[in-house]
């Protein structure tokens, strides 16, 4: 039915051309008129043989063909003919241009070896004509780019009625690759379709420009569409623009939305709430209100030092409390094999690896077991947590005791072992289960430096610093960033920019300065401050 009703659109199209030279008295003068229109607009129009005005915008050639049937007003027909031959095969260009079928002001014919936009207008005088022609070249100048970017992204093989899950799949892809032009065009064709998942990504390509221009308006109406859906992670983003614009209650609304139900924002939003809560922004202000909302954002959050927690030590109200803090139970421990594998745990529990809520108690109750095990990287973690700002446990006397148990251990492989180095250095420069030794804690750093471990090389290098000797700082800092070190990271960027201890080199610098960024660390804000001073894109 399809085919039909597009050899039917194209026969008039040719019917309205090949009339041309019909044309009555009047229209032959409205087409005189335009012409002169268009020539004094510096467009240099000619006919050509059908007896259709010819003229070129933009490194595009245009037609305007005037329809004998009508005189008062004037049906003007403007369009355009690309070529495809060559490039895609007729079935590929007809399903791309039936995909963007609902484009409004532009109509799609596909041809044998070439595809032709049109749209046709009625005009009473050349007057309307010059008011609205060059708004009319841009949307055929759209539709071209919409059918283009559909074309290049390999979608018009696919059915759009059967296969949105792919296609949006492949527009995530163009999204993920920051192939921007191609996938806002497939967020859009599933859009416009009722595609529900794409309301999020249309949203956001609104909010950064991403393959469009900024558009707020848009932005919201999007997120509004997807929080109907049911996508609350479009809340979050929602309220975080409200609030940016002070309209509080409508983002007290929208956070309070994200917060009640289960997305990636929640703990954000619950913080926000609390935030809200504490400041009477909103909503009605109380402390006792913002500590719980505090308190569930903490549950709710894969970072231990997020803003909830701060927030709460700020109020001077314990996150946990000390009874909170037992033995891990025979059942918890079921599922760990060994002692390196429930310090492991504890380390996910306690810094939210792998999108792990943080739990400190049970990363303390993970801790103590591998300790009570003699696992010798536990008994500093527990000599840590006993004097952490984090955990309520503060035992300068128990924390001394475990660090005491690790000095022993590690003293016996730090000649050998280059973590054993780092931890006995460390021990040393921090007067941890033993006196502080200066000296001493330069001897070991050195040892694990030299023996590649990447906190030891860490070290060493900002000992090199403070000796001058800046290309050995660089050098051990290098061996620490290729080891994922953050901070060694922007250190080496940093010689890189200044030339200090190796020579000067600009994309060196940005690399490693973008290293910093995609490793989200501490050092991120720094970096991308770097990467704008050396007049490079960060993309974030």
């Amino acid at each position: 039915m399809k085919k039909i009703m597009l050899y039917m659109l194209l026969s008039m199209v040719s019917m309205s051309m090949f009339a041309a030279d019909e044309l009555n008295e009047k229209q032959n003068a409205f087409r005189r008129e335009i012409l002169t229109t268009l020539g004094k607009e510096g467009f240099n129009p000619d006919r050509d043989a059908n007896g259709d005005i010819k003229f070129t915008y933009d490194n595009t050639v245009y037609f305007v063909s005037i329809d004998s049937r009508w005189t008062d007003p004037f049906m003007i027909t403007i369009y355009n003919v690309y070529d495809y031959s060559g490039n895609y095969s007729s079935e590929v260009m007809n399903n791309s241009i039936s995909l963007v079928g609902q484009l409004k002001t532009v109509r799609l014919f596909c041809r044998k070896t070439s595809y032709m936009y049109q749209t046709e207008m009625f005009c009473s005088n050349t007057a309307i004509f010059k008011v609205v022609f060059k708004s009319v070249l841009e949307q055929l100048k759209n539709a071209r780019t919409e059918v283009s970017n559909i074309v290049r992204s390999g979608i018009g093989d696919l059915n759009m009625t059967t296969e949105r899950d792919k296609i949006f799949e492949r527009g995530k892809k163009f999204y993920e690759n920051e192939d921007y032009d191609k996938s806002f065009a497939i967020f859009k064709l599933l859009s416009n379709a009722g595609y529900t998942p794409s309301y999020r990504y249309m949203g956001e390509s609104y909010e950064n420009g991403a393959g469009t221009v900024t558009n707020s308006d848009k932005m919201v109406q999007y997120y509004e569409k997807a929080v109907a859906e049911g996508d609350h992670w479009c809340s979050y983003k929602l309220a975080n623009y409200y609030y940016s614009k002070e309209d509080y209650t409508k983002a007290y609304s929208m956070f309070l939305k994200c917060a009640s139900n289960e997305n990636e924002n929640k703990s954000k939003a619950m913080y926000m709430l609390g935030n809200m809560q504490e400041n009477g922004r909103g909503t009605e202000k109380s402390i006792n209100q913002a500590i719980l909302s505090y308190r569930k954002s903490v549950q709710y959050s894969t970072e231990l030092e997020c803003d909830a927690r701060l927030a709460l030590m700020n109020l001077g109200e314990q996150v946990e409390k000390p009874e909170d803090f037992v033995d891990a139970s025979k059942t918890m421990l079921m599922d760990f094999s060994s002692p390196a594998k429930m310090y492991n745990a504890g380390l996910e529990y306690e810094q939210g690896l792998n999108k792990r809520f943080v739990s400190l108690p049970k990363a303390y109750a993970l801790f103590k077991a591998a300790a009570d095990r003699d696992y010798t990287k536990a008994f500093v973690k527990m000599g840590e947590i006993y004097r952490s700002k984090y955990y309520p446990l503060n035992d300068k006397t128990k924390s001394e005791k475990y660090y005491q148990k690790a000095f022993k251990v590690f003293s016996q492989k730090a000649e050998n072992d280059g973590e054993a180095a780092y931890e006995i250095g460390n021990m040393y420069q921090n007067g941890l289960g033993t006196s502080v030794d200066t000296e001493k804690a330069k001897y070991y750093f050195k040892i694990g430096a030299i023996k590649n471990n990447t906190n030891a090389s860490y070290e060493h290098a900002l000992i090199c610093v403070s000796d001058l000797e800046y290309a050995d700082a660089f050098k051990y800092f290098k061996q620490a960033a290729e080891g994922g070190h953050t901070l060694a990271m922007y250190n080496v960027a940093k010689q890189y920019e200044e030339g200090v201890g190796t020579e000067m080199n600009k994309p060196k610098a940005i690399e490693w300065y973008t290293k910093c960024i995609e490793k989200n660390s501490s050092v991120y804000d720094d970096a991308r401050k770097a990467l704008k001073r050396l007049g490079a894109k960060d993309d974030k």
